[in-house]
């Protein structure tokens, strides 16, 4: 065998392998459009674990990074007292039937409800998400 042919056996063999990692291989590299405001994945599938004192969809995304079976991560805030919110996030293994209902953009819409048990069904700030790219480098 010469080394031209030899040299296009190569180049194949590097390549397939290639190939069946970006068809097969899931989400490698996402895009700023796999992160989704005002929605959540739904919560009785696939959590690995649930933070109830994270800041915001970021933070989520981060401690979610940590854990190497996470692949989405799903935020929202809660307000316990008035302006006082609680921050929870779902780091899971997929995310499935997102949706936005239960979710608002929040304070603004919020202040004019006169119905308090409205008020307390709203969750906030909803987010969710691959791991990839950042939260930060979407919101730039």
């Amino acid at each position: 065998m010469g080394i031209s042919a030899m040299s296009s056996h190569i180049k194949v063999l590097v390549f397939v392998p290639l190939l069946l990692t970006s068809v097969a291989g899931g989400n490698l590299s996402g895009t700023c459009d796999d992160i989704v405001k005002n929605e959540n994945c739904d919560g009785r599938y696939g959590v690995i674990v649930w933070y109830d004192d994270v800041v915001d969809g970021a933070d989520c995304q981060y401690r979610c990074n940590q854990l190497e079976e996470a692949e989405f991560f799903s935020f929202y805030n809660e307000e316990v007292d008035t302006n006082w919110f609680i921050g929870y996030c779902a780091c899971q293994t997929e995310c499935v039937s997102p949706s936005s209902d239960g979710c608002s953009l929040c304070i603004a819409k919020r202040e004019n409800e006169e119905d308090t048990d409205e008020k307390e069904l709203a969750f906030c700030n909803c987010m969710r998400g691959t791991m990839e790219p950042s939260v930060e480098s979407c919101n730039k």
